[in-house]
C-alpha cells in the first residue's frame, strides 16, 4: 500500500508474491519475512526492504536461512528481487535484517544471525540491490540473538 498525504489514507493493497517466487529459482524457501523493522528509500529514490527467506527443515521452520532483498525503482508499482547476501552456513542462520543509505551512498545491511562470534554481521553495496560485499562481524554491534533497529543521522 502507498500514501500520499502523510499516512492519513492508504491506497489499495498490492499482491507482491510474485516478487518472492522468483528467489525459488536460487533458494527452496517455505518461510519468507521482511524486516522486521523497516526499508529505506535511497538518495535516488529506490525502495529496498530487507528479507530473510527459511527452507523451513529446521528450528521452528525458521532455519536454516539466507538474506536477500527486494526493491522498487517505480516508487512501488512493481518489485524485483535482489541477490542473495549471505546463506547459512556461510553465516549461522542469517535473518532480521535492517538497510540504511550511508553519507557515501553505499547501503549497509545489519543481519542478525546465530554465530558464536556474538556479534552483528554487515554487508554493503553500492545500489542496495546487487553486488553485496560478503559479510563481515561488526565489532561494536553485539549480538544477543534479537532483532536490531538502525537509522541514519545526518548533521
Amino acid at each position: 500500500m502507498t500514501s500520499t498525504d502523510d499516512a492519513a489514507t492508504f491506497s489499495k493493497p498490492v499482491d507482491i508474491t510474485g516478487t518472492f517466487e522468483r528467489c525459488r529459482d536460487e533458494y527452496e524457501w517455505k518461510v519468507i519475512a521482511t524486516g522486521p523493522g523497516h526499508g529505506t528509500q535511497l538518495d535516488n529514490g529506490r525502495l529496498i526492504v530487507p528479507v530473510w527467506l527459511s527452507d523451513g527443515t529446521g528450528g521452528h521452520a525458521h532455519r536454516p536461512s539466507i538474506v536477500s532483498v527486494i526493491y522498487s525503482d517505480d516508487h512501488a508499482k512493481t518489485w524485483q528481487r535482489g541477490d542473495v547476501v549471505v546463506r547459512h552456513p556461510e553465516l549461522k542462520n542469517p535473518s532480521e535484517t535492517l538497510a540504511v543509505q550511508l553519507s557515501d551512498g553505499r547501503v549497509m545491511l545489519n543481519i542478525r544471525n546465530e554465530s558464536s562470534e556474538h556479534r552483528r554481521a554487515v554487508s554493503y553495496s553500492n545500489n542496495g540491490a546487487t553486488g553485496w560485499t560478503a559479510p563481515v562481524f561488526h565489532n561494536e554491534l553485539v549480538e544477543p540473538v534479537c532483532m536490531g533497529s538502525m537509522t541514519r543521522l545526518t548533521k
